[in-house]
């Protein structure tokens, strides 16, 4: 996992690829052949994707209370920066899509490694919306995961403006 020295370095690499994705306008990347299309592809498709968790703490207590996952796609990447990845997901319409991989994902780690406490996971309203009030993953999918559902928190991601670009 990276120290926190590490993300100034980020940005730099990250500012050209956001204001690409920005400046494309909502639908206007096309779904094939663009570079950055091929590297959504790429990613979902390989699960190329890590994720972190960061701990959620009680400091009256002092004690764990969950954790905040984060998904961080390879530094190799033209996606590298969390929020390139989710715009360009979300301009070629893959955004419910990578979400749902994400989820799964964070579940499984979250699982394999035993953390304590509650997992915090961030998604678009699009997802919300898709999965019409019910979470991304069943909940076959999650009894076979071995977490129940009252140890997931959904937040609604701050990214995004709304669904279908409404404020």
């Amino acid at each position: 996992m990276a120290d926190a020295t590490f993300a100034p370095s980020l940005l730099p690499a990250a500012a050209p690829r956001l204001r690409l994705a920005l400046d494309t306008g909502p639908g206007a990347l096309p779904a094939d052949g663009h570079p950055l299309a091929r590297a959504l592809d790429q990613l979902i498709t390989r699960r190329e994707f890590d994720v972190h968790f960061q701990p959620i703490v009680d400091s009256a207590q002092a004690r764990v209370l969950g954790f905040e996952a984060l998904v961080r796609p390879p530094s190799t990447s033209p996606l590298a920066s969390p929020p390139v990845l989710f715009q360009v997901a979300a301009e070629l319409g893959r955004l419910v899509e990578l979400e749902r991989h994400v989820v799964r994902r964070i579940i499984r780690k979250f699982v394999d490694l035993q953390l304590p406490g509650r997992v915090f996971i961030n998604v678009s309203a699009d997802t919300l919306i898709s999965t019409r009030h019910r979470h991304p993953l069943s909940l076959p999918e999650l009894a076979r995961c071995g977490l129940p559902a009252a140890d997931i928190g959904v937040e609604l991601t701050e990214t995004r403006a709304g669904v279908h670009g409404a404020a």
